[in-house]
C-alpha cells in the first residue's frame, strides 16, 4: 500500500515538474507568503525609563497611571499615557489630585542596505479626555496642565506641544486636541524621545457634597463616586481617552539615476 501512495505521489511531482510547477510553496526572498516587501525604514527600540508620579491630599483619589509603548509596524511606534485623578469635598480642608507622566525612550533608526539611507521622523500628538466639576459655588477645578513630546539627537528634530485645558465653577469640558504631523530629517543612528504629561483635579473646603475630576483614561478607571451625577458627559466615548503619540519613520524615495551625457557628433571629413 505505502509502494503504490509513495508511486501516486511520485508521478505527481513528476507531472508539476513537467508543467513548470513546484509541489512545495517557494517563497520570493525578501517577500512574505502574501507578496509584501519588508519593510526597508526600521525602527528599533532600546533602552527605557518611565515614572508616573501620583500627588493626593485630602479627600480624593488617582487611578490607571500607565505608559505604554507598541510598534504596531515596523516603521511606527506609538506611545499612550492615560490615567485619572478625582477629589471630593471635605469639611477639614481642601483637597487636590495630581498624576505627572515622565518617558524617555531610545531607539534607533536602521535603512535597509541598498536603499537610501536618510528619510524624516513624523510626530504626531492626540489628547482626548474629560474635565467635570460640581456647583458654581464651592465648586472645583479640573486640570490637563500639560502635554508635549520631543525627538531629539543632540538637539531637537521634531516636536508637539498641547495646549493646556481646565475648566471650574461647574463646568464641564470634553477635550479633543491634536498636534501635528511635525517631521525633522534623519539618517541611521540613536534618537531619544521625551514625552510629559500632567493632569490634576482640585477642590476648596467646602460643606457642599461637591466633586471635580480629570478623566484620561479609557472605562472603567474613575469610580462612580468621583463622577457628576448626572454625568454630563455619560455618553461619551472613553475608549481612546489618553495622551498618545505616533511617531513614523519615513524613508526618502530613491534617487533619480542621472541622465547620460550625449556624445557630441564625430566630425565629418571633408
Amino acid at each position: 500500500m505505502f509502494d503504490r501512495v509513495g508511486n501516486c505521489w511520485a508521478f505527481l511531482g513528476c507531472s508539476l515538474v513537467a508543467l513548470g510547477l513546484s509541489a512545495a510553496p517557494v517563497l520570493a526572498q525578501g517577500k512574505s507568503s502574501s507578496g509584501s516587501s519588508p519593510k526597508a525604514a526600521l525602527i528599533v527600540l532600546k533602552a527605557r525609563d518611565s515614572k508616573v508620579t501620583p500627588q493626593k491630599f485630602g479627600y480624593s483619589a488617582t487611578g490607571g497611571g500607565t505608559v505604554t509603548v507598541t510598534q504596531p509596524t515596523p516603521d511606527t511606534i506609538l506611545i499612550t499615557m492615560s490615567g485619572v485623578v478625582g477629589v471630593g469635598a471635605c469639611a477639614c480642608g481642601d483637597s487636590h489630585a495630581m498624576l505627572d507622566f515622565v518617558l524617555d525612550q531610545e531607539f534607533e533608526v536602521e535603512f535597509a542596505k541598498g536603499t537610501p539611507q536618510s528619510g524624516r521622523i513624523e510626530i504626531e500628538g492626540r489628547v482626548y479626555g474629560l474635565l467635570r466639576t460640581e456647583g458654581k459655588k464651592g465648586g472645583g477645578t479640573a486640570h490637563m496642565t500639560r502635554a508635549f513630546a520631543t525627538v531629539n539627537c543632540g538637539e531637537a528634530i521634531a516636536s508637539v506641544t498641547l495646549d493646556p485645558q481646565g475648566t471650574a465653577c461647574g463646568n464641564g469640558l470634553a477635550v479633543t486636541s491634536v498636534r501635528g504631523p511635525v517631521a525633522g530629517p534623519v539618517v541611521p543612528g540613536c534618537f531619544h524621545l521625551h514625552q510629559e504629561f500632567g493632569i490634576a483635579a482640585t477642590q476648596p473646603k467646602c460643606l457642599l457634597p461637591r466633586k471635580a475630576s480629570a478623566d484620561f483614561a479609557p472605562p472603567p478607571t474613575l469610580d462612580s463616586r468621583w463622577i457628576n451625577n448626572p454625568d454630563p458627559f455619560r455618553e461619551a466615548n472613553r475608549t481612546n481617552n489618553g495622551f498618545q503619540v505616533t511617531i513614523r519613520l519615513i524613508q526618502d524615495a530613491s534617487s533619480p539615476a542621472p541622465a547620460q551625457l550625449a556624445l557630441p557628433p564625430a566630425p565629418v571629413n571633408p
